[in-house]
């Protein structure tokens, strides 16, 4: 990863061997600390770090030097880059100067000789973190702006190609510290199994004419594509993931195709995506020894949901106009077969009334298609306005209708006199609603993403302690739980774990007016896996059961989410029931396949 730079300006060498030893221990090798003993010196310095595309957040220059003083010098770093932060170290300034520093300059502060070291890194340290504060700020100004743009484009009727030329043009218009000033979006047409190019900046025709040759197992974009998954390769030298023997041996003009936009440069491919379902990938180059960054990537990804549903809108609208152009054919055959209807019954007065009758039915059929064909148009359009608000809605309306579905199951086993069959019916009830207390968590949380898992299992354990009426002070609970917050693909399957192994031990561990305890712990591992225990002392399972070959519904159950999460369950019979599952966060788990 490029490092930022400090520079530090004096004519004595001592000076500057001090300062850089002093900037060296506190900060380590998170900065280059760089020297120089003039003005002249330093300007061409930083010259060199910005062709070299170094960050420069910090100067400390001495004020007494020969030919171009201290605060001469600062004006003229301001007038190159304005952002840069300014420290003056000065032993002979005077008010003049340094007045002259603060309004040309912007100086942040000055130091007096000999300087305190502990003031000096103090004031470096909160310089920098001024500086890095400001740049993000005005990073997330620029991101806001450019999504802000789009969206504001999205609403306009305009085609769709020159949309995703400008939203192209409004990322690469975003000071990223991951991404070069080029790319290109690739839009997978229905029906096909190719990519091709629709919009690209910075990068030749000839790079884009080879892309367009390639199959989807060929590149990274076509990996993004086939596995919905953002795919960061931050490899430089590779050709796009592609060897010159790769091209196909038709290709005569390979010698003719230049390379070079696509050699020696990482790729950020990001697929487009609404829901499960593929338009196309944003292929972006690399900066040389970059690092992901999450920031900047969920602006990405933003950007790519908005062209989603920016493409899913324009296919829907293109679909709609094939529809109208049928339905304007139809009308306009159906006027021909009524000329030629009237032509006839002018022919054959005869046939006159009959005519006439055929004349008013046909014309009465138009009529009906018309008005079809308004209602279609008018339930298209507001379908799509719906669409977006369906998706705020989805975890409420999904936790809503878990909770009518475990009343119904409730209100049917009221209704049944047989017990085997109520209690099935109550096991299903309490499993749904540890699914729905899942979703209204999630909804009720700020983050979306994940599920405070700890809060949730507390939650759930009130609900079971209700439903199966135990009393608090009988059967006791303890707690050992650390922080985990997990996605809903593994909460969900926890959840219903929790809710078996616990119910089975209010039913059957302890026999009426038995006193006991209920203990759970949930740790995170050192793998990145989780270790969930849940046990009681209560009587224990029969000695008799094999708990790899059970008929239980519960058990099973418990068998197969532990084999959902990937995890492992063990048990151990040893003075009452504990159960002991290891997994890993699902989302987690892919991703480390996916690298």
């Amino acid at each position: 990863m490029i490092k930022s730079a400090i520079l530090c300006v004096d004519d004595e060498e001592s000076v500057l061997k001090s300062l850089k030893d002093q900037l060296k221990r506190h900060f380590g090798n998170e900065y280059i600390v760089e020297t120089c003993e003039s003005a002249g010196e330093a300007i061409e310095v930083i010259k060199e770090l910005l062709e070299k595309k170094i960050d420069l957040p910090l100067v400390i220059s001495d004020y007494v030097m020969p030919v171009i003083k201290g605060d001469e010098l600062l004006i003229l770093i301001h007038d190159i880059n304005p952002r840069i932060v300014k420290i003056l170290l000065t032993g002979q300034g005077d008010a003049d100067a340094i007045g002259k520093s603060l309004k040309y300059a912007k100086l942040y502060r000055y130091i007096s000789k000999p300087w305190d070291q502990g003031d000096l890194i103090l004031t470096v340290t909160e310089a920098l973190r001024c500086y890095f504060q400001e740049k993000s700020l005005e990073k997330n100004s620029y991101m806001q702006n450019a999504t802000s743009k789009l969206l504001k484009l999205s609403l306009k009727d305009v085609d769709l190609e020159d949309q995703l030329l400008y939203a192209l043009e409004q990322i690469l218009s975003v000071p990223l510290s991951t991404i070069q000033k080029r790319g290109c979006i690739f839009i997978l047409e229905e029906g096909s199994e190719e990519t091709p190019v629709k919009v690209h900046v910075g990068i030749d025709e000839n790079s884009v004419n080879l892309c367009n040759r390639l199959s989807f197992d060929e590149c990274a974009c076509g990996r993004a594509a086939i596995n919905r998954k953002i795919v960061f390769n931050g490899s430089f030298g590779e050709r796009h993931d592609i060897k010159h023997h790769d091209i196909k041996h038709h290709d005569t003009n390979r010698h003719d195709i230049s390379c070079t936009d696509m050699s020696a440069n990482g790729k950020y491919c990001i697929p487009i995506l609404s829901g499960n379902k593929i338009f196309g990938v944003i292929s972006l180059n690399l900066e040389k020894g970059c690092e992901r960054n999450r920031q900047e990537e969920e602006f990405l990804v933003s950007i790519a949901n908005t062209l989603a549903c920016i493409i899913e809108r324009k296919r829907a609208e293109e679909g709609l106009r094939k529809h109208r152009d049928t339905l304007e054919d139809i009308v306009i055959q159906r006027t021909a077969e009524l000329t030629y209807a009237r032509d006839q019954a002018i022919a054959a007065n005869e046939h006159v009334k009959k005519r006439k009758s055929e004349l008013i039915e046909t014309n009465r059929r138009l009529q009906s298609e018309i008005q079809r064909r308004i209602e279609v148009e008018n339930k298209i359009t507001a379908s799509l306005r719906d669409k977006e608000t369906l998706l705020k809605e989805v975890h409420h309306r999904v936790k809503n209708n878990l909770q009518i579905i475990s009343s119904l199951l409730y209100l049917h086993s009221t209704t049944i006199g047989e017990p085997c069959a109520q209690d099935a019916l109550n096991e299903s009830c309490n499993r749904i609603r540890s699914m729905a207390l899942i979703h209204e968590t999630l909804y009720k949380s700020e983050n979306l993403a994940t599920i405070d898992f700890s809060q949730y299992l507390k939650s759930l354990m009130g609900d079971l302690f209700y439903t199966f009426g135990v009393d608090p002070e009988t059967i006791t609970l303890k707690y050992d739980l650390h922080a985990a917050f997990l996605k809903l693909e593994t909460a969900i399957p926890c959840g219903l774990i929790i809710n078996e192994i616990v119910s089975n031990s209010l039913k059957y561990a302890f026999p009426k007016g038995t006193r006991g305890k209920i203990s759970i712990s949930l740790h995170k591992r050192d793998d990145n896996g989780y270790e969930l225990s849940i046990g009681d002392n209560g009587i224990g399972l029969p000695r008799d059961l094999n708990f790899d070959n059970v008929s239980s519904l519960g058990l099973r159950l418990i068998k197969t989410l532990s084999d959902q999460l990937e995890g492992s369950v063990e048990l151990n019979r040893t003075g009452g029931t504990r159960y002991k599952i290891i997994f890993k966060d699902l989302s987690e788990t892919n991703a480390e396949e996916e690298n």
